[in-house]
Order: structure tokens, then sequence, then C-alpha cells
């Protein structure tokens, strides 16, 4: 199986496996902002906040050690995987008990306090999964991830819905999401066990833990500068704000979440990619980037600009009652998808050249910058002011790794298709707004009709990517 058809396939996995991690708390918002309002999607989103970041906290960057490592030799499986597991159990204790300290410090509503806790107990499970997942990636085996994510999602979805049709609480909504996590993590491990280590379970090694623990250490601050710049705005509204306004806020934030789906499936397939290709030469790595890179400017320009122009029409299918604040913030919010496609293949990038330790100083900038904008706008314009202080930080992280990517890539020809595919999305843009009396299902078919035909028209798809992509579609049928 040639490169590109293994990226693919393996792309469409970690776009489903993204897909069914995130639907179920999409989902699961919208059944909640639905039945028990504003203020109980509020609560629901403050609790999802601290468990994200408590998460990150606990990951320590074990996951892209291992994802990296062992795609260089699969022999070494179950020495990682052993030694991460058990680091990884301690470690997720540990970070639970620091974080239920925190809350009972910060005194929210005993109401508010009980959700976040019993939130914060699906983190133990949560590292355990993710462990599991960044196996499977190394192996390239990303279908098996979808199965203890199917009950995974098909337990939240499916108590989290009845217990809210029944009355429930959303205390017992976080009981359903700690279920569901639980039996991912049962199902994970025993399939993790039976392909990746034959010989059974090995004992821990504290000095091979602690020496990866010190490898690791940049990531730890990847991974919760990161999150603590994409999840700390909901907390810090709820110091300026109430539970309603934080509801406003997760309502835009859950429809980006979405539409980001696609480069977080890139980003898990990519990087075992990446990481052979580097050992292979420079060059290898440079084709595989331009062409990741188009493929997601191309992927990204015409879902900013759309959600951009519907975004009222977006708020009124998915929620209930008219949200006019969730649709300005939308908009704002969605010039930042953008951004986000491209500095997830940046950041990958500078993983596979051991530059992890930049992506540290330069989440910490956006960091900063996000949370010195949200101390000035939020406690005027609340949900606006979270929306314009993480575009803001989104754009400083893009500045940033896009000046470090060009280290290593002398050259990705951004500039013979970039205004091809600004031309194609401008017109499309226009399309999709004059439809706008229409429907919000004929702006999006006819939307993506335009943007294709415009690309052909433009050049914006050369002949070889065409050739490639017809290539492609044949290979079932030839059997390769």
């Amino acid at each position: 199986m040639d490169a590109l058809t293994s990226l693919t396939r393996n792309t469409f996995f970690g776009i489903l496996s993204s897909i069914l991690s995130r639907v179920g708390n999409t989902i699961l918002f919208i059944l909640v902002i639905n039945t028990l309002g504003l203020t109980g999607g509020g609560t629901y989103n403050l609790g999802l906040a601290y468990f994200f970041i408590a998460s990150r906290f606990a990951f320590w960057g074990l996951d892209h050690l291992l994802t990296r490592e062992v795609a260089k030799d699969r022999s070494k499986a179950g020495l990682y995987l052993t030694n991460f597991l058990f680091a990884r159990g301690v470690l997720a204790l540990l970070i639970v008990i620091l974080f239920i300290i925190l809350v009972k410090i910060v005194n929210y509503d005993p109401s508010t306090e009980l959700v976040i806790i019993l939130m914060l107990l699906s983190v133990f499970p949560e590292n355990i999964n993710n462990l599991c997942w960044s196996s499977y990636a190394a192996f390239e085996e990303y279908h098996l991830a979808n199965i203890g994510m199917i009950a995974n999602v098909a337990i939240k979805l499916g108590l989290g819905f009845l217990l809210l049709f029944l009355g429930a609480d959303l205390a017992e909504v976080a009981l359903a999401l700690l279920l569901g996590h639980s039996m991912a993590m049962f199902i994970n491990l025993v399939l993790v066990r039976k392909r990746y280590l034959p010989n059974g379970w090995r004992r821990p090694e504290p000095t091979f833990i602690k020496e990866q623990l010190i490898i690791g250490l940049p990531f730890i601050f990847v991974s919760v500068f990161f999150i603590l710049d994409n999840r700390l705005d909901n907390i810090l509204l709820s110091f300026f704000s109430t539970e309603a306004e934080i509801g406003i806020y997760g309502s835009a934030v859950a429809i980006i979440v979405a539409l980001s789906l696609i480069p977080e499936g890139y980003r898990i397939a990519i990087l075992p990619v990446m990481a052979r290709y580097r050992e292979e030469g420079d060059q290898p790595l440079q084709v595989l980037y331009s062409r990741s890179y188009k493929f997601l400017l191309t992927m990204a320009l015409p879902l900013t600009i759309a959600t951009i122009v519907m975004a009222d029409e977006i708020v009124a299918l998915l929620y209930k009652d008219a949200l006019p604040e969730t649709a300005m913030a939308l908009r704002i919010l969605a010039i930042a998808v953008t951004f986000i496609y491209i500095n997830i293949l940046n950041n990958r990038l500078l993983i596979v050249h051991n530059r992890q330790n930049l992506i540290a100083r330069f989440l910490l900038v956006a960091f900063l910058v996000n949370v010195l904008a949200n101390l000035i706008l939020m406690p005027t314009f609340g949900a606006i002011g979270a929306a314009i202080s993480r575009i803001s930080s989104m754009f400083a992280l893009f500045i940033l790794t896009s000046w470090a990517a060009n280290q290593f890539i002398s050259d990705v020809g951004r500039s013979k298709y970039f205004w091809r595919l600004l031309l194609s999305t401008a017109i499309m843009g226009v399309a999709v707004w004059l439809l706008s009396p229409w429907g919000i299902w004929v702006q999006v078919f006819a939307g993506m009709l335009i943007y294709v035909v415009l690309l052909l028209l433009t050049g914006g798809l050369s002949r070889e990517e065409i050739n490639i992509f017809r290539q492609w579609l044949q290979r079932p049928e030839s059997g390769t």
C-alpha cells in the first residue's frame, strides 16, 4: 500500500475516531442546552473544561512519545505500553485529587461543584484510552480506536438522552460520561493486550519511566498550554459572568469543535508517517508537508467563510431557542478555523524534528495573549470578548508556528495556488449569502458544488492532484 493510500485511509479512520470522540460531547451538550437551558449548558461546559485541562496535565506527552518511538521500532511496543500505562495511571490519580482540591477552594455552587468533580473522575479512564489510541496510531491500525469509541459514545448518548428525558439533573449525566469512558478503557486494554503484547504485561521499570518522563517534560507544557488556551476561557468566564454566559460561548465553541474534526483526524494520521519520512531524509518530508498544507488550506478557507455567512442558520438549526449572541460569537470564532487547521500541521512537523520545546514556548505566548485579552474584554463583553480573545491567541500561534516550520521547509509553493483558493472561496461565499432565502441545506450543497467547480476552473486543483484522486477512487475496484 503506497503512502498516499495509507495516509488517506488512516486519515479517514482518524477523522472517524475524532467524530466519535467529539460527537458524544457535542450532541450531549446540545441536548443539555435544549433541555436544561443556557445555565445547564454552561455548567456542563464548565465541567468539560476542568476535565480536559486535568486530562492534559496527566498526559505528560507520553502519547506523543509512544507513537513516535513505536512507529520507528514496533518491537518496543511492550516496553513503552506497559511502563507508560503504569505512569499514566499514577499521574491521573494525582491530578484528579489536586483538581478536586482546587474546585473546593474556588467555592462554586454545590450543584456545579458536584458536576465538575464527577467529570474529573473520568480523567483516569480517558488517560488510559489516550495511550491505547496512541499505540493504534503507532501501528497504523486506527480502525481499532473506533471499537471502544463506539461503546463510549453509545453509552454517553444513549444513557444521557434517557436521563435527560426522564428529568435527571447534570450530576447523573456526568455519571453517564464516566461509565462511557470506563467501558472504552476496558475494551481498549483488552485489544492492546491481545494485539501488541503477546507475552503479556511486563513489570514496570522505574528507571525507564523516569527517563521517559524527563524526555516527555516539554510535551506536558505543549499539552497544558494548548488546552489552557482552548478551555481556560470557560473557567475565566465563570469568574466574571454566569453559567448562562458560559452556555452562550460554549454553544458557539461546540460548532467550531465540529468543524475541526478533519484536521484532528489528520493530526492523528500524519505523525507516524512524518516520523518515518523524517528517517528517510528532508525531501520526502517536504513533499508530504507541502501537499498536506494545500489539502488543509483547501478545506479550511471555505469552512471559515461559509460559517461566517451562515452563522444564524447554523445556530437556528442546532438550538431550539433564538441565540443571537451565539451567532455573533460563532462568526468571530470562525476566523480561527483556518489558523487551527494549519497550526496542527506545523506542530506535527516540529514534533518530528524534536522541537516540542519550541511548541511549548509558542503555546505559552498564545496562552498569555488569550489570558490578557480575556481579562481585558470579558468583564465588559462576556462571551463575545472570549471569542475575540480566542482568535487573537490562534493567530499568534499561527504566526509563530509558520515561522518555525519555514526553518525546515524551504518552499511549499503557496504562492502558486493561494490566490486561486482565495478567489474560489470568496465567490462561493457570495453565492452562499445570496442563497440564504432558500435555506441552509441549499446553501451547503450549492456552496460545495460551486467551490469544487471554481477550483477546477481556476486551477486550484492541479492535474496531478486530480489524477491522484482518480487513481485512489479506482483502487478498490482494481483490488489493490
